[in-house]
């Protein structure tokens, strides 16, 4: 039997030829009827075919002889997943699937890693774990503790009414504070932290780490904010805060339309109506 693209072994479709493995084998890129795409050995297809065991991605557990040892767990759910459907294997040749978490988002994962416990949520539980574990220390109705729950909270949390402004950005909080809260109270009080001072990114676009954080009071924020985005307004480089003050619009509403959902400024200037 001669091999070609497009010819169609049980559920596989041949593809694409791939040239020889390490073994010198001939490989396939098949087209598995579930939507799977895999590759394939060639002597290995003909033999399953001469076998009278139609090749398959290893979606189809009841295949005449084949696979035997494949456990379809669509459905099930595994802490806070639940398994949608098979999504191909890994380089180990293990099953994969596609579940979907309680919280929203979808995940990729092995049987193994959901059977064992390793693979609970899409990864919202160890960020629930780790913001329980910084109360902790008994500093949880410390204000600077309420500081810090808001910081990680606007930046992982798509629920969180700021998220889009900082973890929808690409905002995120370092490692070294995300999992203790102990780090961040240490750095605040060697930093001249006190009641009443906001935390503040010298580059608003960076994230939140030691390096890029200050404690200010919240009128120089509100300056570091507005004066570090300048736009072109009529051929003349402005701050944001200026540009709304010519347009008669609120600093935040241009913002959000610049910065945020990245119109450009001619069209947010045609949108209000004031070409």
């Amino acid at each position: 039997m001669e091999f070609e693209s497009g010819i169609k072994l049980g559920k596989l479709t041949l593809i694409k030829y791939l040239g020889r493995n390490k073994h010198s084998k001939k490989v396939w890129l098949c087209q598995c009827e579930c939507g799977n795409k895999v590759e394939r050995v060639e002597n290995n297809l003909k033999q399953s075919i001469k076998n009278e065991k139609p090749p398959h991605c290893g979606c189809s557990p009841n295949w005449k002889g084949q696979n035997k040892r494949f456990k379809d767990i669509t459905g099930k759910t595994f802490g806070k997943l639940t398994v949608l459907k098979m999504s191909g294997k890994d380089k180990y040749s293990h099953n994969l699937w596609l579940c979907q978490c309680e919280c929203g988002n979808r995940t990729i994962t092995s049987t193994s890693a959901l059977e064992q416990g390793k693979a609970q949520s899409c990864g919202c539980i160890r960020k629930e774990i780790l913001l329980e574990r910084s109360t902790t220390h008994n500093k949880s109705n410390d204000s600077l503790y309420r500081v810090y729950h808001r910081m990680i909270k606007r930046c992982t949390n798509k629920s969180n009414k700021d998220y889009n402004y900082y973890g929808g950005r690409g905002i995120e909080v370092c490692n070294e504070w995300l999992e203790d809260f102990i780090n961040f109270y240490n750095w605040s009080i060697e930093n001249g932290y006190r009641k009443g001072l906001t935390i503040d990114r010298i580059n608003v676009n960076g994230n939140y780490e030691p390096s890029n954080c200050r404690w200010v009071t919240w009128e120089v924020q509100r300056n570091n904010k507005r004066n570090s985005i300048r736009v072109n307004y009529k051929g003349e480089m402005i701050t944001l805060k200026q540009c709304a003050e010519n347009l008669n619009v609120k600093y935040l509403f241009l913002y959000n339309q610049l910065v945020t959902k990245k119109i450009p400024l001619e069209e947010v200037i045609k949108n209000i109506g004031m070409e």
